[in-house]
This record gives structure tokens, C-alpha cells and sequence, in this order.
């Protein structure tokens, strides 16, 4: 394997801040619309949503919205936002060691990240996002390298999958800039008729994340590294979704697909 040398960061960064309740974006992912208000009380009101003021309940939110109906996840979030308000989340500064410091050249600077919090430039918590939520699959092949290409490449056309793209990142990079990188090789596997249902459920802004890839690379001996996320639930994460109904099934359609390919490697 190759060695890696880290450069020394530029600043110092603290212990990761514990943030109170979840980002509103993840309640909404797990809701399907459209949705009534009271449904959604009943269903997620006691979940405790993170608000510039403070953790508060999505039932208090929710009771205070100027709707009953919620027809979209667009207008769930933007009606909860007017309530709660906009801005990075409150969470607990009293312990200095979770601040962002600058370096000592950088004392008698206006440096930028000096007083802020770990994570509060972001608008989610990445440590609040499971696997799950990004559709992650891993599996690991006791084969060489091009035999694992070509045994995943079997697979997922198997499992309804064209492969219109496929490169190896390693030789390119290698090539490129002498990187001394192993065997790392990306499939770009598409079911057409699926991905022009997505493109219409995100009026064509899933492309930004196309084609749904699934990567291989050499851990080892005979030792190959299956992995895939999901281009789907990272579009509906990151409220790319325009059509909701559309985007569930094309979701459960592409997910039972990926794991029936990832069960027959």
C-alpha cells in the first residue's frame, strides 16, 4: 500500500461539539407527502429538532405552523423554518476545548474561525447522518483486482444495470501525477429507464450526481474493496427532490436492485 504524508493543518481544530436533536433536513427525509399536520404530530412530534434558539420538540414547531397540510417536503421545511427561524443551530460553547483556535503565528490576526464552533459552518450534522440515510454498501472479494472488475460488472448488469462508464482512477492518477495510488477502479452503472424517472422527480438536477458508481479497490493480496453509495437518497438529502412520491419509489426501486447485486457478489 501506498504511504500517505499529512501536512500539518493550518488550524487547530477541538474536540467535536455534541449538538442537541436532529437536523430538520433528516425528520423530513423520513416522511413521505403529501403529509397532515396532525399525522405529523402524531407520527414524529416528539423528535427533538435543532433551532437556532435551542433543541425544541417538532410538535411546538409543527402547532405553530399557519398549515394543516403539508403537500410537499419544500413547503414542510419552509413553513417549520418561519417558526423556528434561519441561522447556524444553538449548541453548548462553555467548554473552550470545542473551539476552533487559530495558530500561534495568527494571535494578533482577525482570523476567521478563531470563536467558531466545530461544525457550525454546516448545515447538517455529519455525525447525525447514518448509513442508511446514504444508501452505503460494502463487500470484500477474495479475487485479484480485474477478476473482481469483471465479477462486479457481471453482477450488477445482472441485477439490471448497464455500465456506460468505467475508468481506473489508480492508472489515471499514476500517470498523471505519480501518485503510487493501488488498484482503484470506478464503474458507473445506470438503469435508463429509472434514471430518466429521476432526472424528471429532480427537474434534471440529479446530473450533477450521475452515474450511481460503484467503486473497487485492492486492500490487500487477492483482497478487493466493493463500495457504493446512493446517488438517490443523497439527492432527497440534499432536498434535490422535487416530485417526493416520485423520488420513494425510485428510491425502494434502485435500493432493492443495489442490494440484490451486493448479495450476489
Amino acid at each position: 500500500m501506498s504511504d500517505t504524508t499529512e501536512d500539518t493543518p493550518s488550524v487547530n481544530l477541538g474536540e467535536h461539539v455534541a449538538v442537541e436533536g436532529q437536523p430538520l433536513a433528516r425528520v423530513a427525509s423520513r416522511l413521505t407527502w403529501p403529509h397532515e399536520r396532525q399525522r405529523m404530530i402524531e407520527k414524529e412530534g416528539e423528535t427533538t429538532i435543532r433551532t437556532p434558539d435551542g433543541p425544541q420538540k417538532l410538535a411546538t414547531a409543527l402547532r405553530e405552523t399557519q398549515t394543516t397540510y403539508f403537500d410537499s417536503r419544500q413547503t414542510f421545511m419552509s413553513e417549520v423554518r418561519t417558526v423556528i427561524g434561519h441561522g447556524p443551530v444553538a449548541i453548548d460553547t462553555a467548554d473552550s476545548s470545542s473551539l476552533w483556535t487559530a495558530p500561534a503565528a495568527d494571535t494578533d490576526r482577525n482570523f476567521i474561525f478563531r470563536c467558531l464552533p466545530y461544525n457550525m459552518h454546516l448545515p447538517v450534522d455529519p455525525a447525525a447522518i447514518t448509513k442508511g440515510d446514504i444508501g452505503e454498501q460494502r463487500a470484500t472479494l477474495a479475487m485479484d483486482h480485474e477478476s473482481a472488475i469483471e465479477h462486479v460488472r457481471d453482477v450488477f448488469t445482472e441485477a439490471g444495470f448497464g455500465i456506460p462508464v468505467e475508468f481506473s482512477v489508480s492508472s489515471l492518477l499514476n500517470s498523471k501525477v505519480d501518485a503510487g495510488r493501488d488498484p482503484y477502479y470506478v464503474l458507473g452503472a445506470c438503469n435508463p429507464e429509472i434514471a430518466d424517472r429521476a432526472l424528471s422527480a429532480t427537474e434534471g438536477q440529479l446530473g450533477g450526481l450521475v452515474p450511481c458508481n460503484v467503486v473497487i479497490w485492492e486492500d490487500g493480496p487477492n483482497e478487493q474493496v466493493v463500495y457504493h453509495l446512493s446517488i438517490m437518497r443523497i439527492a432527497r438529502l440534499v432536498d434535490l427532490a422535487i416530485d417526493e412520491q416520485e423520488m420513494e419509489a425510485i428510491i425502494e426501486e434502485t435500493g432493492e436492485r443495489v442490494e440484490t447485486a451486493f448479495e450476489m457478489l
